[in-house]
C-alpha cells in the first residue's frame, strides 16, 4: 500500500545539473503559495485592464508586439510574467489600503466583542500587540498539525485582502450605473472587503489563543 504524502511538505521533482545529473528541485509550498496569491489577482486585473481599453488603440500596437502575442508560447510567458507584476503590485496596494484600517478599525472592535476575556478594556494599540504576540508565539509553540492550520487561515486572509482591487476594477470595468453610482459601490465593496478582512483575522485569532493566556 502506498504511503500518503504529507500535504505540507515540499513538493519535488527532478533537474539536471551542470554535468548532467538528476538533483531533487524543492519547492517550498509557502514559496508556491506566494507565488499563486501574486498570480491571481495579477492575471485577473490584466483581463480586467485588457477590457478597459478603448478599441480604438488596439490597431496602435507595434507589429512586433502583436506577432510576439500571437505566438502560443511567448504569449502565455508574457501574460503570466505581466499578471505576476501586476498582482504583486496589487497585492502591496491592497496590503497598504486594507492593513492600517483593519488594525485601526474594524479588528480591534471585533476583537474585543469575540474573546472579551483576552482584550478587556484594552486600547487598539494594546488589542494589536496582543495579537501579533499571539500569532508570533502559536507559529513558533503550536503542534504541526495547528501550525498547518494557522498558515491556512493567514493564506485566506491574504486571498480576502488580494482580491480588494480586482473587484474594485470589476465595477469600473462593468459601469452600468453611471459614475456616481460607480464611485459608491466601489466604496460599499472596500468596505465589505475591509469587514471579511478583518473577520479573517478573528478566525486567524482564534486558531492561535491556545498558546496565550487570558488577560487578568
Amino acid at each position: 500500500m502506498a504511503r500518503s504524502r504529507d500535504r505540507t511538505a515540499p513538493i519535488q521533482g527532478l533537474a539536471r545539473n551542470a554535468e548532467g545529473a538528476h538533483d531533487i528541485a524543492i519547492v517550498e509550498p509557502s514559496k508556491l503559495n506566494v507565488y499563486i496569491e501574486n498570480l491571481l489577482p495579477g492575471a485577473l486585473i490584466l483581463a480586467q485592464l485588457t477590457a478597459l481599453v478603448p478599441k480604438g488603440m488596439v490597431g496602435q500596437y507595434p507589429q512586433q508586439f502583436a506577432w510576439l502575442m500571437s505566438q502560443a508560447v511567448a504569449g502565455a510567458v508574457t501574460f503570466t510574467a505581466a499578471a505576476y507584476l501586476l498582482g504583486a503590485l496589487a497585492v502591496t496596494a491592497s496590503k497598504l489600503l486594507l492593513d492600517g484600517s483593519s488594525a485601526h478599525t474594524i479588528r480591534p472592535i471585533l476583537l474585543r466583542i469575540r474573546y472579551p476575556k483576552y482584550f478587556p478594556r484594552q486600547s487598539k494599540s494594546g488589542v494589536n500587540d496582543a495579537y501579533g504576540a499571539a500569532i508570533w508565539t502559536a507559529e513558533r509553540n503550536a503542534a504541526e498539525d495547528r501550525r498547518t492550520e494557522i498558515q491556512k487561515r493567514r493564506e485566506r486572509g491574504r486571498l480576502i485582502r488580494g482580491s480588494l482591487l480586482p473587484a474594485m476594477l470589476a465595477l469600473w470595468t462593468v459601469k452600468s450605473g453611471g459614475w456616481f453610482a460607480t464611485a459608491l459601490l466601489t466604496i460599499l465593496c472596500y468596505a465589505a472587503i475591509l469587514i471579511l478582512y478583518a473577520y479573517s483575522e478573528v478566525e486567524l485569532f482564534r486558531a492561535c489563543r491556545r498558546d496565550i493566556p487570558p488577560a487578568t
